[in-house]
């Protein structure tokens, strides 16, 4: 029993939240959405040129492209809502000043989105926010702020 009372208090206080090894960022904002439209408006997400299965994301870290390396970071699909749109959770690598995501629509089609990331502490909380966004080398004012993140319109 003392074993077990040992073993319990120290799986207790090696997973505590508090441990600052444990903490990244209280304020972790590293997210966009993107809707792509034809010149029409018509939705071109997850038709036949852009199937969702298709998209896929890689990282640009220290000159080399990576698959993220973080589970969940592949895009998501908002299929019930309209306009449809993909999150995609960008290159937030802090050794980066401008971390480069490359979206990957299909086998033919690849954008690039360059983001700056506001990163600190205030009151005690740490944050890595997205603050800029620039598609395809072209700075992106969101059509829409969506609370939290970006909502951005493309025209292909």
């Amino acid at each position: 029993m003392k074993n077990l009372f040992l073993f319990v208090s120290l799986t207790l206080i090696s997973c505590s939240k508090d441990s600052p090894n444990n903490k990244v960022a209280d304020n972790f904002d590293t997210k966009i959405d993107i809707c792509l439209v034809d010149n029409s408006g018509n939705y071109l997400i997850n038709n036949s040129i852009y199937p969702f299965n298709s998209v896929s994301v890689k990282y640009l870290v220290n000159n080399s492209i990576i698959n993220p390396p973080y589970q969940g970071s592949q895009p998501i699909l908002s299929d019930d809502s309209l306009p449809k749109r993909i999150r995609f959770f960008l290159n937030n690598d802090s050794s980066e000043e401008y971390p480069i995501t490359y979206v990957y629509w299909n086998t033919a089609d690849t954008d690039t989105i360059k983001a700056h990331f506001s990163r600190g502490n205030s009151n005690g909380q740490n944050y890595v926010v997205l603050d800029k966004v620039w598609y395809n080398n072209k700075l992106i004012n969101p059509t829409d702020y969506v609370n939290p993140g970006y909502y951005i319109k493309i025209i292909k």
